[in-house]
C-alpha cells in the first residue's frame, strides 16, 4: 500500500473512509438533523463515496485530483455542520474542516496550502455566522474554529520544512565529500544525467578529467595530515573555479578528483586541462597530473547515453589510463585524447598480442613529417623509406599511443628535456651578431603547456626506447648550435634542406654520418650488401649488427642522431633500374649532391653520365692506404665536364664486362696515386687477400672529406672540379732509401723475385719506387 499511495493521498483516504460511518449514523437518526435536511447529508455521503473510489483508483492523487477531493470534502463538512440540530455537535463537526488544510500542507505546493486555509476559514466563518446567537457567540466560536484550522496547518508546514531540510542535508552529505565540499563518487554518478542529456540535445561532446595530486603522500609525511587536508581544499577550489559552471567536480579518492563536463571538442578539453595544471601549481603550491578523454554521447554504451552509470564507466577507464601516462611521462602535465583513439590503440595492442597485424593509423602530415617519405615502384623493383623504423608522436594527438608504449615496462623512457632546456635558455641569451634581423626563436620555456606543444615522443623499436625530446625545429637549433659562424644561417638552412644521395656504404657510411652530424636531414642511400665481420674494420657499428643490411644500419645511425631526418633506402643498391629514382629525377626533385662510393666501375660511369645529364654534382673519395684521393665533378656548373676528369669518358659497357678491362679502367681512373703498400696489396686481391684492402682510419677520414666537399657545394662556396690528394704518407713519414723499404712496400715483380730465391737480400735498384 505504501508503494501505491503517497502520504498525502493515504491520509486523505483515511479521512474519507472515517467520515462514511459518521454520515451513516447521522442519516439513521430522526432528531440529529434539522427537519427536512436529510437530503443534504445524503448528498454529502454520495460525494464521500465518490471521493473514496477516486482516491483508491488514482492511488497517488495529483494536485488537481487532491484539490477536487479536498474542496469537495470541506464543502461537505460545512454543509453537514449547517444542518445538524445540536450546536455543540455542529461545532464539533465543523472543526473537522481543519484536517483538510493540514493534509494539504503535508506535500502540496505552498499556494495550494494557502488556498485551502483561506477556503476552510471562509466556510467555517459562514457556518458560525449562520448558527451564532450573538456577536460574542460568533467571535468565540469562530475564533476557536479558525485556530483549529490554522495551528495544525502551521505545525505540519513547519514539520514538513524541518524534515525537508534534514532530508536535503542528508542527501547532500550522501553525495558530498565532507572535507572539500566536492561531490563524491555517488554524487558524480547522480549528477551526470543532466550533462548527458544536455550534450545529446546540443550536439556537444562528453568530457572527463581524472586528476591526481603529485607526490601527495610526501606532503602528508613531511607536513602532517592537516597540511594535506588544506591542500585538498585549495585544489578543490582551484578546480571548481577553472571549469565551466555546469561541470561536476568530484573527489573520488584520497588525492584523486574527477571532473565531468560537456565540451565543444577535444581542443577545448586540452586547454582546460593545461590551465588546471598551471593554476593549481601557481596557487596551491603542488602539481597535478591529468588524464582526459572526450566522447560523442553516441559512442557510449552503444549510443544509449541514458544508462549513465555504464557510460561513466566507459569514460573512467581510458581517462585513468591517460592519467597513468601523464604520471609516467614526468607528472605536472595533462594527456588528453578521444575515447575512439584510446580504444583503437587498445585494440591494436590486443591484436599484436594475438599475433595479428593491427590496422595502421593514417599518416598525418605536419612540420615533423619528413619530406618525400613515399613508396614507389620503379621497373618492378620496390624502393622505400622504412617508415616502421621509428615513430614520432605528438603528446596531444597521439596521447593514447604514448600511454600504450610507456605502459610497457620493458621500454626505457629517456627524457631529453632537462638537458635541452638548459642549453636552449643559454642559446636564447646569446648576442645576435650575424648581419640581418635576429631570428624569432624565443620560446616561453616556463610554460608547461608550451613545452608540451613543442614536445615529441620518438619510439626507437630496435632499442626498446621512447625518447621525450624537443620538436624538429628546436632540436635542430640544439644540434647545429656549435656550427654557429662556421656556417652562416643561410648555409645551414641550405644544408638542412638539401637531399644528399650516397651510394656504397663502406666509406659511404662515414660520409653519410658526417653529413648528418653537420645538419643534413634528407638522404637517399643505396647498398645491397649486409654487414660482414670484415666490414667492422671500416664501418662504425656493432657486432650486434652483423648480418643486417647496411642500409638499415646506416638509417638507424642517422635516425638515432636526428629522428626528424628523412631516409629513402635502395635496398638492392644502385643499378640502371633504380638510377632515376636514386637521383631524384623520377620524382622531378633531383638530389642536391651525390657521394659515390660504389665498387662497380660500370655503375660509377653510368651514375656520372646520368648526373651530368641532370646537372647534379658528384663527389667521390678513394682511400689509398693512408692517403685519400678526392674527386669533385661539378656537372651543375659545367654539363660538359668529362667523366673522371677525362679518365673514364671513353669506357663502354663492354669494357666494364671484361675483368681485364675492368682492372685497366680502375687503374686508369686512380692513376699514379697508389702508395707502395696499396699497390702491393691491390696486387694480392684474390691471391693472398680475400677482398679489397682498406684502413678504417682512412675510411673515416675519407668520409669526412667527402661530406665537407658535398656541404660546401650545396652551400654555394667556390668548390671547383678536379682531383685532390691528401698525401698523409708524404706529410708525416720521413723519406727512406730503397734498402729501408718493408717487404709489403715492394713492387709485385720485385717481391716475387726476392721470395722465389729464398734469400734475405734484396736486389739493388737505382732508387725508391715511383709510387713511394
Amino acid at each position: 500500500m505504501a508503494q501505491r499511495f503517497d502520504q498525502r493521498s493515504l491520509a486523505m483516504l483515511c479521512s474519507q473512509v472515517g467520515a462514511v460511518p459518521l454520515i451513516a449514523f447521522g442519516l439513521a437518526s430522526d432528531s440529529f438533523l434539522l427537519p427536512g435536511t436529510h437530503w443534504v447529508l445524503a448528498l454529502v455521503g454520495v460525494f464521500t463515496l465518490f471521493s473514496v473510489a477516486l482516491t483508491i483508483r488514482a492511488g497517488k492523487l495529483s494536485d488537481q485530483q487532491f484539490t477536487l477531493d479536498g474542496f469537495g470534502g470541506m464543502l461537505g463538512i460545512a454543509a453537514s455542520a449547517a444542518v445538524i440540530a445540536d450546536n455543540g455537535s455542529a461545532i464539533a463537526v465543523l472543526v473537522l474542516i481543519a484536517a483538510v488544510p493540514a493534509l494539504t500542507a503535508m506535500a502540496s505546493p505552498q499556494h495550494l496550502v494557502v488556498g485551502f486555509v483561506v477556503a476552510a476559514m471562509a466556510l467555517a466563518c459562514g457556518v458560525m455566522a449562520a448558527r451564532a446567537t450573538s456577536v460574542t457567540d460568533f467571535a468565540v466560536g469562530g475564533g476557536a474554529v479558525l485556530m483549529a484550522i490554522a495551528v495544525p496547518t502551521i505545525m505540519v508546514t513547519m514539520l514538513r520544512r524541518t524534515l525537508s531540510s534534514l532530508i536535503d542535508e542528508q542527501a547532500r552529505l550522501s553525495i558530498t565529500d565532507p572535507l572539500t565540499g566536492a561531490l563524491n563518487r555517488r554524487g558524480l554518478f547522480d549528477g551526470a544525467t543532466p550533462i548527458f542529456r544536455a550534450a545529446n540535445r546540443t550536439g556537444r561532446r562528453i568530457a572527463m578529467l581524472v586528476i591526481d595530486i603529485d607526490h601527495f603522500k610526501r606532503i602528508n609525511d613531511a607536513h602532517g595530515h592537516a597540511a594535506g587536508d588544506a591542500i585538498l581544499v585549495d585544489v578543490t577550489t582551484m578546480l571548481g573555479n577553472n571549469v565551466p559552471d555546469d561541470a561536476l567536480v568530484a573527489r573520488t579518492g584520497g588525492e584523486e578528483f574527477t571532473i565531468l563536463m560537456a565540451v565543444d571538442d577535444e581542443a577545448q578539453l586540452r586547454d582546460i586541462a593545461a590551465r588546471l595544471c598551471l593554476t593549481v601549481h601557481a596557487h596551491a603550491g603542488v602539481t597535478i597530473s591529468v588524464g582526459g578523454v572526450t566522447a560523442d554521447p553516441a559512442e557510449l554504451h552503444d549510443g544509449d547515453s541514458t544508462l549513465t552509470s555504464r557510460s561513466l564507466d566507459q569514460l573512467i577507464a581510458p581517462a585513468d589510463h591517460l592519467l597513468y601516462a601523464a604520471k609516467h611521462l614526468g607528472r605536472n602535465r595533462s594527456v588528453v585524447s578521444s575515447i575512439a583513439e584510446v580504444n583503437g590503440h587498445s585494440d591494436d595492442m590486443k591484436a599484436a598480442q594475438a599475433g595479428t597485424a593491427p590496422t595502421p593509423a593514417p599518416a598525418r602530415s605536419g612540420p615533423d613529417t619528413p619530406p618525400d617519405s613515399v613508396t614507389a615502384t620503379v621497373i618492378g623493383k620496390e624502393w622505400n623509406r622504412r617508415e616502421s623504423m621509428i615513430e614520432i608522436l605528438h603528446p596531444y594527438y597521439d596521447a593514447a599511443r604514448i600511454a600504450q608504449l610507456t605502459d610497457a615496462s620493458r621500454r626505457e623512457l629517456v627524457d631529453m628535456w632537462p638537458a635541452a632546456l638548459e642549453e636552449l635558455r643559454a642559446l636564447d641569451a646569446l648576442e645576435h651578431v650575424e648581419p640581418g634581423p635576429a631570428p624569432d626563436t624565443l620560446v616561453d620555456f616556463g610554460d608547461p603547456a608550451v613545452i608540451d606543444d613543442r614536445t615529441r615522443y620518438v619510439v626507437i623499436d630496435w632499442r626498446n626506447t621512447v625518447v621525450r625530446m624537443p620538436d624538429a625545429e628546436l632540436f635542430y637549433r640544439l644540434k647545429t648550435a656549435r656550427n654557429r659562424f662556421l656556417l652562416t644561417t643561410s648555409e645551414q638552412e641550405a644544408w638542412r634542406d638539401a637531399t644528399v644521395a650516397v651510394a656504397g656504404l663502406s666509406v659511404g657510411s662515414s660520409a653519410l654520418a658526417s653529413c648528418a652530424l653537420t645538419g643534413a636531414r634528407s638522404f637517399h642511400i643505396a647498398d645491397s650488401d649486409r654487414l660482414s665481420p670484415t666490414n667492422l674494420n671500416r664501418m662504425t657499428t656493432s657486432i650486434c649488427d652483423v648480418g643486417l643490411a647496411k642500409v638499415d644500419i646506416a638509417e638507424r645511425r642517422i635516425l638515432e642522431g636526428d629522428p626528424y631526418s628523412s631516409v629513402t633506402q635502395f635496398v638492392h643498391g644502385y643499378s640502371t633500374d633504380v638510377a632515376d629514382a636514386f637521383l631524384g629525377v623520377a620524382t622531378g626533385k633531383p638530389v642536391s649532391v651525390i657521394i659515390e662510393e660504389i665498387d662497380d666501375i660500370a655503375m660509377k660511369i653510368d651514375m656520372r653520365r646520368r648526373a651530368r645529364a641532370a646537372r647534379i654534382p658528384v663527389v667521390s673519395v678513394t682511400d689509398i692506404g693512408e692517403n685519400v684521393m678526392l674527386d669533385i665533378e661539378r656537372y651543375d656548373l659545367d654539363p660538359e665536364y668529362p667523366i673522371f676528369h677525362g679518365r673514364g669518358e671513353n669506357f663502354s659497357a663492354a669494357d666494364a664486362a671484361d675483368p681485364v678491362q675492368r682492372l685497366d679502367m680502375a687503374m686508369a681512373i686512380v692513376g699514379d696515386n697508389l702508395t707502395s703498400r696499396m699497390a702491393f696489396s691491390a696486387s694480392q686481391v684474390g691471391r693472398s687477400l680475400a677482398s679489397w684492402p682498406q684502413l678504417g682510419s682512412t675510411a673515416a677520414m675519407s668520409g669526412g672529406i667527402a661530406a665537407a666537399a658535398a656541404r660546401n657545394i650545396v652551400c654555394g662556396r667556390p668548390v671547383m672540379s678536379g682531383r685532390y690528394v691528401l698525401d698523409i704518407e708524404r706529410m708525416i713519414l720521413a723519406q727512406r732509401e730503397y734498402h729501408e723499404l718493408q717487404w709489403n712496400e715492394l713492387t709485385p715483380d720485385v717481391f716475387a723475385a726476392v721470395f722465389s730465391e729464398s734469400t734475405s737480400e734484396r736486389p739493388k735498384t737505382s732508387g725508391p719506387l715511383t709510387s713511394e
